[in-house]
Parts: C-alpha cells; structure tokens; sequence
C-alpha cells in the first residue's frame, strides 16, 4: 500500500491518504530507487510502474517514477535508460494522475493562419462561379465545378480543425488511445501495452515540382510482431514528436532503442 501526501495550504496541516495500488505484472520487484529528501532506498513493494508513483517507507515522502529519474533516483534492473530530457513544449499540456497520463496538443500553429487566405479565396471564387451560373441560366457550368467544391469543402473543413482541434493522448495502465476534437478527425486504433515494443519519431520531407519542400514529423509505434504504424502526423514541431515519445515510454517503463528510420 502508498500512501498520497496532500498539503492542505489554508492550515498547514499534511494528511496521508491510504491509497491501494493493483500488484499487477507492472510491478517490478527488483527496481530500487533512492529517496531523494532521506536518501533510504525504496523497494518494489513500494514502487507502481504501472500507476507511475513510488513511497518512500522511512520519510513517507511520495513521488511520480518521472520525478525520480530527474532527481537522480538509482534504478537497478528497472530497464530506465536515460537520454537528453525534451521540455514540455509549447501547445502542449500534460497531466499525471491516479488515472494515467494525459498529454493534450493544440493544432494550431502557422500553416493554419496560411490556409485561412487560400481557403477564403477559393471558396469565394466558388460562390461567385456558382451564383453567376445560375442566375445567368448556364447550368453546363457547374457541371465543371464538381472537383473544385470537393477541394474547397476539404480546404475549409481542415481550416477551421487546425484552427479548433486539439488531439488528447490518453495512457493508461494497459491501453493508449488517441482523440481529436471537436472537428472529427481519423483516429488510430488503440494501442495496447503488451503488443508495444517501442515508439519513435520520423521526418518525412514532402518536394514540390518548384523545387521547394515542407516538413513534417509523425509519432509512430513499433509492435512486437515488428510490424509498424503512424499513431499522430502532420507535426511542424519536433519537440512535439520527441516529448510525447519520451513521456509514453516513460510512463510504460520502455526502454528506448534506436529504430531503422527515426528522426535524430
């Protein structure tokens, strides 16, 4: 059993709430970490991966596993491996409790406010194409219009998700799911922790026949069968991609590997 500090800031009083974690597959009996404020060891028994927290039995003092690996905490046998920590970005937030992990991101960034203009001027010349077809009668013109409203349809449905849309990764202890609101948007079938093997991020640099070229980075999922899927695309921020990799493994205690086509 941990129990949860919780400082009450109006009385100065601290109570401890007795709180049961499952002892599923997700403990790890022979991780040990340190405590930071007494420097005493913490033992399995009092260690939850799979709820991301860990109690300290000599000062009680309570911790995510996350804080720990920043504090210097010791693993041992724990499959941790430390790499360079990414910041949470901008657009994104994140939150940690007794449920799971939560990371939400905003869509909009500059390619939205880049689409209003052209999504303006194409509708725009639709409206005036179609209006002046049938007040004039040629009903032949919009026999010629039927590709350009289903661009124009796209173009204003997409405008108006990445101006609107946030995506929700939702990691519980044995599911990853991922929802885009409130705009309906593809989403990925859930993820489940025992078929996972590792996440990764990838560039993909799009070429134009001007000679120019976009970029854009995707979060995708490597499986135990070794098969391969996107689970988020279209980012213009990497940091993104990297923070989202980094606290997913996090919380499910996967180790990173380096995978055949990541981004560096």
């Amino acid at each position: 059993m941990l129990a949860k500090h919780i400082a009450e800031s109006n009385s100065g009083i601290i109570t401890t709430i007795p709180l049961e974690f499952p002892l599923g597959i997700d403990r790890i009996k022979t991780m040990n970490l340190t405590c930071p404020k007494c420097s005493r060891t913490i033992t399995g028994e009092n260690i939850s991966v799979k709820d991301g927290f860990a109690q300290c039995d000599e000062c009680h003092s309570v911790y995510t596993l996350q804080e720990l690996a920043g504090m210097g905490g010791t693993t041992a046998g724990s499959g941790y491996h430390q790499k360079p920590e990414v910041a949470l970005p901008k657009g994104m937030e994140k939150n940690l409790d007794f449920d799971g992990l939560t990371i939400t991101r905003r869509w909009r960034d500059v390619a939205a406010f880049v689409l209003i203009p052209m999504t303006i001027f194409w509708n725009g010349f639709l409206v005036f194409w179609i209006s002046t077809a049938i007040v004039s009668g040629e009903y032949m013109m919009l026999a010629f219009t039927s590709i350009h409203i289903a661009v124009g349809i796209f173009l204003l449905y997409s405008t108006i998700a990445r101006l609107i849309n946030t995506t929700t990764v939702k990691v519980g202890p044995g599911t990853l799911t991922i929802k885009h609101r409130p705009i309906p948007w593809r989403t990925p079938k859930p993820s489940e922790h025992h078929e996972v093997r590792q996440f990764y991020g990838r560039k993909r640099v799009t070429r134009s026949s001007n000679g120019g070229s976009s970029v854009r980075y995707e979060l995708r999922v490597l499986l135990s069968d070794g098969s391969d899927r996107k689970l988020l695309g279209g980012f213009t921020n990497r940091e993104q991609v990297l923070y989202l990799e980094q606290e997913i493994e996090r919380y499910w205690s996967i180790s990173d590997e380096r995978v055949d086509g990541q981004m560096d």
